[in-house]
């Protein structure tokens, strides 16, 4: 008796294990330059109306033109201070 439930033990602990496995693998792969962080911001109604005016014109989300736009600003300060 003791020893099928030493069996049985192993067999939960072997199944256990196994379903642990299958829920890591499950979901989107991960990419390699993932985006784990959150901003908010708040927006004037000019400020959306412009942001939504660009998004429809360049068919980007309002997150890819508020990057683009981060950057842009970033390598133009950067560009500017090399020239000093």
């Amino acid at each position: 008796m003791e020893g099928s439930c030493v069996i049985h033990g192993l067999f939960v602990l072997l199944i256990a294990r196994k379903e642990v496995d299958i829920l890591e693998t499950r979901g989107r792969p991960k990419k390699e330059n993932s985006k784990s962080y959150r901003y908010g911001l708040r927006l004037t109604e000019d400020e959306i109306r412009m942001l939504e005016e660009v998004c429809e014109s360049t068919g980007e989300s309002k997150s890819d033109i508020i990057r683009r736009g981060l950057t842009m600003i970033y390598n133009l300060n950067k560009y500017k201070l090399s020239e000093d």
